[in-house]
Protein backbone atom coordinates (compact mmCIF):
# COMPACT_ATOMS: atom_id res chain seq x y z
CA UNK A 1 0.00 0.00 0.00
CA UNK A 2 2.94 2.33 0.66
CA UNK A 3 4.37 2.32 -2.79
CA UNK A 4 1.32 3.00 -4.45
CA UNK A 5 1.09 6.04 -2.04
CA UNK A 6 4.61 6.75 -2.98
CA UNK A 7 4.34 6.08 -6.77
CA UNK A 8 1.30 8.53 -6.79
CA UNK A 9 3.04 11.22 -5.21
CA UNK A 10 6.15 10.53 -7.51
CA UNK A 11 3.87 10.83 -10.52
CA UNK A 12 2.22 14.36 -8.90
CA UNK A 13 -1.90 14.85 -8.84
CA UNK A 14 -2.10 14.75 -12.91
CA UNK A 15 -1.40 11.14 -12.62
CA UNK A 16 1.27 11.68 -15.19
CA UNK A 17 4.90 9.85 -15.41
CA UNK A 18 8.33 11.41 -14.21
CA UNK A 19 9.53 14.34 -16.24
CA UNK A 20 11.51 12.82 -19.32
CA UNK A 21 14.89 14.31 -19.00
CA UNK A 22 14.87 12.35 -15.31
CA UNK A 23 16.58 9.53 -16.61
CA UNK A 24 18.42 10.18 -19.53
CA UNK A 25 17.28 6.85 -21.08
CA UNK A 26 14.08 8.16 -21.78
CA UNK A 27 14.83 11.14 -23.33
CA UNK A 28 12.98 10.79 -26.88
CA UNK A 29 16.52 12.19 -28.39
CA UNK A 30 18.79 9.24 -26.65
CA UNK A 31 19.47 7.64 -29.95
CA UNK A 32 20.83 10.45 -31.65
CA UNK A 33 22.08 12.15 -29.07
CA UNK A 34 26.28 11.86 -28.62
CA UNK A 35 28.36 12.97 -26.06
CA UNK A 36 31.04 15.34 -26.40
CA UNK A 37 33.76 14.54 -28.00
CA UNK A 38 32.87 11.07 -29.72
CA UNK A 39 31.72 12.68 -33.09
CA UNK A 40 33.15 14.84 -35.76
CA UNK A 41 31.92 18.25 -35.99
CA UNK A 42 29.18 18.67 -38.82
CA UNK A 43 30.52 19.88 -41.92
CA UNK A 44 28.37 21.14 -44.49
CA UNK A 45 29.43 21.61 -48.16
CA UNK A 46 29.75 24.97 -49.84
CA UNK A 47 26.12 25.73 -51.73
CA UNK A 48 26.62 27.51 -55.50
CA UNK A 49 24.52 30.57 -55.34
CA UNK A 50 21.31 29.49 -57.70
CA UNK A 51 20.97 31.93 -61.04
CA UNK A 52 18.01 33.82 -61.60
CA UNK A 53 16.49 35.80 -64.61
CA UNK A 54 13.67 37.63 -63.03
CA UNK A 55 13.40 39.58 -59.97
CA UNK A 56 13.62 37.89 -56.87
CA UNK A 57 12.13 40.04 -53.54
CA UNK A 58 14.45 40.08 -50.86
CA UNK A 59 13.88 41.56 -47.21
CA UNK A 60 15.93 44.82 -45.72
CA UNK A 61 16.49 42.17 -42.69
CA UNK A 62 18.14 39.67 -44.52
CA UNK A 63 20.07 41.57 -47.05
CA UNK A 64 21.16 38.56 -49.21
CA UNK A 65 19.37 36.10 -51.65
CA UNK A 66 19.60 32.58 -49.67
CA UNK A 67 21.52 29.61 -51.98
CA UNK A 68 18.01 28.20 -53.56
CA UNK A 69 14.88 29.89 -54.31
CA UNK A 70 11.62 29.70 -56.16
CA UNK A 71 11.39 31.65 -59.25
CA UNK A 72 8.21 29.91 -61.04
CA UNK A 73 5.38 33.27 -59.74
CA UNK A 74 7.83 36.36 -60.32
CA UNK A 75 5.83 39.17 -58.37
CA UNK A 76 4.37 41.22 -61.01
CA UNK A 77 1.26 43.60 -61.80
CA UNK A 78 -0.15 45.89 -59.00
CA UNK A 79 0.17 43.04 -56.48
CA UNK A 80 3.66 42.84 -57.56
CA UNK A 81 3.99 46.67 -57.07
CA UNK A 82 2.75 46.15 -53.75
CA UNK A 83 4.75 42.91 -53.02
CA UNK A 84 7.80 45.24 -53.81
CA UNK A 85 6.80 47.72 -51.57
CA UNK A 86 6.56 45.48 -48.74
CA UNK A 87 9.71 44.21 -48.88
CA UNK A 88 11.37 47.60 -48.36
CA UNK A 89 9.54 47.74 -44.39
CA UNK A 90 11.27 45.87 -41.90
CA UNK A 91 9.98 42.47 -41.17
CA UNK A 92 8.85 43.32 -37.72
CA UNK A 93 6.23 45.92 -39.05
CA UNK A 94 3.06 44.51 -38.88
CA UNK A 95 2.26 47.22 -42.04
CA UNK A 96 4.64 44.68 -44.23
CA UNK A 97 2.49 42.09 -43.54
CA UNK A 98 -0.63 43.73 -44.06
CA UNK A 99 0.51 44.92 -47.38
CA UNK A 100 1.46 41.08 -48.06
CA UNK A 101 -1.65 39.94 -47.18
CA UNK A 102 -3.83 43.01 -49.15
CA UNK A 103 -1.13 42.45 -52.58
CA UNK A 104 -2.53 38.47 -51.70
CA UNK A 105 -5.78 39.38 -52.30
CA UNK A 106 -4.63 42.17 -55.22
CA UNK A 107 -3.56 38.55 -57.11
CA UNK A 108 -6.27 36.85 -56.47
CA UNK A 109 -8.38 39.46 -58.66
CA UNK A 110 -5.71 39.85 -61.20
CA UNK A 111 -5.96 36.48 -61.81
CA UNK A 112 -9.87 35.93 -62.06
CA UNK A 113 -9.94 39.50 -64.49
CA UNK A 114 -7.01 37.04 -66.53
CA UNK A 115 -8.93 34.07 -66.98
CA UNK A 116 -12.30 35.81 -67.76
CA UNK A 117 -11.85 39.14 -69.03
CA UNK A 118 -15.40 39.22 -70.16
CA UNK A 119 -16.98 38.36 -67.00
CA UNK A 120 -14.87 40.78 -65.31
CA UNK A 121 -15.30 43.66 -67.77
CA UNK A 122 -19.07 43.27 -67.11
CA UNK A 123 -19.01 43.58 -63.48
CA UNK A 124 -16.35 46.50 -63.82
CA UNK A 125 -19.27 47.93 -65.96
CA UNK A 126 -22.26 46.63 -63.70
CA UNK A 127 -20.32 48.49 -60.36
CA UNK A 128 -19.64 51.68 -62.42
CA UNK A 129 -22.98 51.83 -63.05
CA UNK A 130 -24.43 51.42 -60.07
CA UNK A 131 -22.07 54.39 -59.08
CA UNK A 132 -23.61 56.55 -61.69
CA UNK A 133 -27.17 55.55 -60.55
CA UNK A 134 -26.06 55.86 -56.27
CA UNK A 135 -24.48 59.90 -57.38
CA UNK A 136 -27.11 62.57 -56.29
CA UNK A 137 -28.61 64.39 -59.28
CA UNK A 138 -27.68 68.13 -60.12
CA UNK A 139 -30.61 69.97 -60.35
CA UNK A 140 -31.15 72.55 -63.07
CA UNK A 141 -30.12 75.35 -61.29
CA UNK A 142 -26.62 73.83 -60.49
CA UNK A 143 -26.36 72.23 -64.12
CA UNK A 144 -27.18 76.27 -65.60
CA UNK A 145 -24.54 77.31 -63.03
CA UNK A 146 -21.93 74.57 -64.00
CA UNK A 147 -22.42 75.89 -67.59
CA UNK A 148 -22.15 79.38 -66.97
CA UNK A 149 -18.52 79.35 -65.22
Amino acid sequence: MSTGISDLIARGATGRPEAADAEPSSRPGVPFYKPAGTSSELVRPALDQQQTDVRVLVGVDVGKLPPVFGTCQPPRGLSGLMRRAAYHIPEHKAGRWMTLLMADRVDVWESRLRRHPVLSALAIAAVIGAVQVRRPRRSRLQRLLAQLT
